[in-house]
């Protein structure tokens, strides 16, 4: 598991709340300062907690693309390989 630095912890504090009450959440932080393993943090605490079935990732480029399917799937031990595959609802 990854030790979340401070501001990244205090972060996905704001976001959960603010996912209680409205869709969105803007983090804005510098290069490199770590902004894709606190969005990891926070998907996966809304995965678990069942408020979301799956993420969807926009990036400017392969390599950075690359970079976040990395993270995230280290982060949330599942892979993040550009497919999204149905989640079981019990319906049929």
């Amino acid at each position: 598991m990854i030790q979340l630095r401070v501001w990244q912890s205090e972060c996905v504090g704001q976001a959960l709340k603010a996912f209680e009450y409205q869709t969105h959440f803007l983090c804005h932080a510098t290069p490199a300062a770590g902004k894709t393993v606190m969005v990891a943090s926070v998907a996966k605490a809304l995965l678990e907690r069942n408020k979301i079935d799956f993420v969807l990732c926009f990036s400017p480029s392969r390599t950075v693309s690359q970079s976040v399917a990395s993270t995230f799937s280290q982060i949330l031990g599942r892979s993040f390989n550009g497919r999204v595959l149905p989640r079981y609802c019990g319906h049929s």
